[in-house]
C-alpha cells in the first residue's frame, strides 16, 4: 500500500511541476512569488498583531517570507531538492486528510507563507479552496485614507469578531461600535445572562444589521450605487435616523426610521412587502420598544415573559393595563402583586379555551393555533370582560365571561370566517382583527355585526397573497356605507352622498374612534363658521394627500400601525383625525387653523416613546 502511495506522490509531483498548474492544468507564465520584505517596506507595515487560527482562502496566499526562490507564484516547486519533502507531505495529506496549520503573515488582504510553503504547494495541487493557518497581521503606517480605514476595520474586528462589514469611509467602524454599545446596554437590561462583548456584537449583527441590510437590498435602495459598500449605505440610513431624531432629542427607533427612510428613498410609492420582510420589521420594532422601556416596565416585561409567549405589541398592551390598575388602586408594584394580578386575570382566557374545547365547533378544531398566542387571548378576554360587565352592570365570573364570549364572539365570527375565501395562513390574524374592531364598536353601544365587519375586509378570492397583504397594510377596499351612522343622522340625502363620495375617495375608515372624532369636528366647525363642513373636510384631505412631507409621514404611519398590531388599517382620514385630536386643547379654534400647519407641528412634536408607550 505504501509503495503505491509513494508512486502516486511522485507522479503527482512530476505532473504538478511539469504542467505548471493545479491538477495538470496550465496556470500560465511562471513568475516569482511576492516577497514579504518588499511589501512590508513599501507599506511601512511593521506593527503587528496575532489573529489566531483562521481558514484562509488559498487564492489570497500570493507570497512567501523566505522561500520565494523555491516556488513560483502558484507554489509549484522550482527546485528538485524539494521533491522528497513535497512527496512526504502529499502522502500524509492523502492518508490523514490534514496537517498542522501553516503560519501566514497578512498585509491588508494578502497573505505570505512564513512556515508551511510545502503544505501550501500540495494544497494548491489538490485544488483546496481553504487552508487552516495561524495568522499574524502587519499594519500599514501611512497617511493613506485606505490604510486608516484598514486600521479601523482591524480594531473593529478585534473587538467584535465581525469581519463582513465593508466601508470606504473613515470613522464608520467607530459609529458601528457605538451602536453595538447601545445594543449591549439594552441586552444587559433585559437579561441577566453574561455575554462577552463579541457575543453581544454577533447578536447585534444578527438582530439589527442583517435585517436592515436585507430590507434595504430587497427594496433596491442601493440599485443606483451597486459599487458602494453596504457599510456606507447602512451609515446613510443611520445619518438619516440621527437627523429625524435631532441627534437624540427625539426617539423614533430603527423600525420607524427605516420605514421613513424607505419612503424617502424608494422610487416606488409603496414598500415591497412579504411575510418574511414583515418578520424582519417586527424584529426591529421589538428592539425599539424594549430599549424605550423604563426600568419598572422592563421588570414587568420579564415577569410577563415567564407567564406566556406573545408579541411585543401584546406585551406592551398588557403592561399598560397593569400600570393603569396599580395607579388607579394606588397599589405597590411589587413582583408578587404583579404576578397575582396576572394570575387573577388569566382565569377568563383559560375558561374561554376550555369551554370552546368542550364544544365541537369545527372552525376551532381546524384552526386550533388561534389558542397558541396566550398574550392575545389574555387581552381578548380582558377586554370583553370589561365590556360585558359594563353592559350587564355587574361583576361576572370567568365561566360567565367564557360563555358570553362564545355566544357573542366565538360562534358568530367562526360562522363568518368559515364561509370566507381567506387562506388558512391569514385566518388567525383576521380572527383577532375582526374581534378587536367588534369590541370597539360594542364598547360604544353599536349594533354592528361580524358579517358587516367582514364585508369591509373581504377580498376577491383570486387576489394573491401579496395583494392581500398590501390591502391589509394600506387599507384599500373599505367601502361599506353602513358606517358613520351617527354622523349621517345630521346630514340630508345630498350631504350623505357627498360624505360617501369623500369616504370612498380617501379609502374610508373603519375606526369607530375616527367616526366619533369627525362628528365632533363637524360640531366644532359649525360653531365658528356658516360654511359647509364637508367641503372643508374634503379640501383638508386633499391638502394632506398632496403635501410631500406629510404624505411621507403618513405612509410611514400606515405601515407602522400595522406592525403595532392595530385593529384598523390606517387611512388618510384616520391621519386627519389624529392630527386634529392632538390639538384638542385648542377646542373649536383648531378648526380655524390650516391643516398643513397643524400637520407639520404634529410631526415635529411626534416621538416614538409617546406614540407607542404612553
Amino acid at each position: 500500500m505504501d509503495r503505491y502511495l509513494e508512486m502516486e506522490a511522485e507522479e503527482a509531483y512530476k505532473k504538478f511541476k511539469n504542467s505548471k498548474g493545479i491538477l495538470g492544468f496550465s496556470l500560465g507564465k511562471q513568475t516569482q512569488l511576492k516577497k514579504f520584505d518588499d511589501i512590508q517596506k513599501e507599506a511601512n507595515a511593521y506593527s503587528n498583531s496575532f489573529l489566531g487560527l483562521q481558514n484562509v482562502e488559498m487564492d489570497k496566499i500570493i507570497g512567501s517570507v523566505g522561500k520565494v526562490e523555491d516556488f513560483d507564484k502558484n507554489f509549484i516547486p522550482k527546485n528538485k531538492i524539494l521533491k522528497f519533502r513535497w512527496c512526504s507531505i502529499y502522502k500524509e495529506m492523502i492518508k490523514t486528510g490534514n496537517l498542522p496549520p501553516v503560519q501566514l503573515y497578512k498585509v491588508k488582504n494578502e497573505y505570505f507563507a512564513y512556515d508551511g510553503n510545502h503544505r501550501i504547494s500540495v494544497a494548491k495541487y489538490l485544488n483546496l479552496k481553504y487552508i487552516e493557518a495561524e495568522v499574524t497581521e502587519f499594519f500599514p503606517s501611512t497617511e493613506d485614507p485606505k490604510d486608516i480605514i484598514y486600521w479601523e476595520k482591524f480594531y473593529f474586528f478585534k473587538q467584535t469578531d465581525i469581519k463582513d462589514i465593508e466601508t470606504d469611509k473613515a470613522g464608520v467602524y467607530e459609529i458601528f461600535l457605538r451602536k453595538i454599545q447601545i445594543f449591549e446596554k439594552n441586552q444587559r437590561k433585559l437579561s441577566d445572562e453574561k455575554l462577552s462583548f463579541q457575543e453581544i456584537s454577533k447578536l447585534w449583527y444578527k438582530e439589527i444589521f442583517l435585517p436592515i441590510k436585507e430590507i434595504l437590498e430587497i427594496n433596491r435602495i442601493n440599485e443606483d450605487t451597486r459599487n458602494e459598500k453596504f457599510g456606507d449605505i447602512f451609515i446613510d440610513f443611520i445619518d438619516f435616523k440621527d437627523f429625524i431624531e435631532e441627534n437624540g432629542t427625539k426617539n423614533y427607533g430603527y423600525c420607524y426610521s427605516l420605514i421613513h427612510f424607505l419612503y424617502k428613498n424608494n422610487k416606488n410609492t409603496q414598500i415591497y412587502l412579504d411575510d418574511y420582510l414583515i418578520k424582519l420589521f417586527l424584529k426591529l420594532y421589538k428592539f425599539d420598544v424594549e430599549i424605550s422601556l423604563s426600568k419598572e416596565r422592563v421588570e414587568k416585561l420579564k415577569i410577563l415573559r415567564e407567564c406566556f409567549e406573545t408579541s411585543i405589541s401584546s406585551e406592551i398592551k398588557i403592561i399598560k393595563k397593569i400600570d393603569k390598575y396599580f395607579k388607579r388602586n394606588q397599589l405597590e408594584e411589587t413582583e408578587e402583586n404583579i404576578r397575582n394580578w396576572i394570575g387573577e386575570n388569566s382565569g377568563s382566557y383559560i375558561a374561554v379555551i376550555n369551554e370552546i374545547s368542550k364544544r365541537s365547533i369545527s372552525f376551532y378544531k381546524e384552526n386550533s393555533s388561534i389558542f397558541y398566542d396566550k398574550g392575545k387571548l389574555f387581552i381578548e378576554a380582558f377586554s370583553y370582560k370589561k365590556i360585558f360587565e359594563k353592559i350587564y352592570k355587574k361583576s361576572l365570573t370567568d365561566l360567565e365571561i367564557a360563555l358570553l364570549y362564545i355566544l357573542e364572539i366565538a360562534q358568530p365570527i367562526s360562522d363568518v370566517l368559515s364561509k370566507s375565501s381567506i387562506p388558512r395562513e391569514e385566518i388567525i390574524n383576521l380572527y383577532f382583527l375582526l374581534s378587536k374592531r367588534y369590541s370597539h364598536y360594542l364598547m360604544h353601544g353599536s349594533n354592528i355585526t361580524f358579517d358587516l365587519l367582514y364585508k369591509a375586509f373581504d377580498k376577491n378570492e383570486k387576489v394573491n397573497f401579496q395583494e392581500k397583504l398590501k390591502s391589509l397594510v394600506y387599507g384599500k377596499n373599505f367601502k361599506t356605507p353602513e358606517f358613520f351612522i351617527d354622523l349621517k343622522k345630521d346630514l340630508n340625502e345630498n350631504q350623505t352622498n357627498q360624505l360617501n363620495s369623500i369616504l370612498e375617495k380617501f379609502n374610508m375608515t373603519v375606526n369607530y374612534k375616527t367616526e366619533l372624532a369627525l362628528k365632533k369636528f363637524k360640531d366644532e366647525y359649525e360653531e365658528i363658521s356658516n360654511e359647509d363642513w364637508l367641503s372643508k373636510l374634503e379640501n383638508d384631505l386633499i391638502k394632506l394627500s398632496e403635501n410631500e412631507e406629510l404624505k411621507t409621514y403618513y405612509n410611514t404611519s400606515v405601515f407602522f400601525e400595522f406592525l403595532r398590531d392595530s385593529a384598523y388599517p390606517y387611512t388618510i382620514i384616520d391621519f386627519y383625525a389624529t392630527i386634529l385630536n392632538s390639538f384638542e386643547y385648542l377646542g373649536h379654534n383648531r378648526q380655524a387653523l390650516d391643516i398643513i400647519t397643524l400637520g407639520t407641528e404634529y410631526i415635529y412634536e411626534h416621538d416614538f416613546h409617546n406614540h407607542v408607550l404612553s
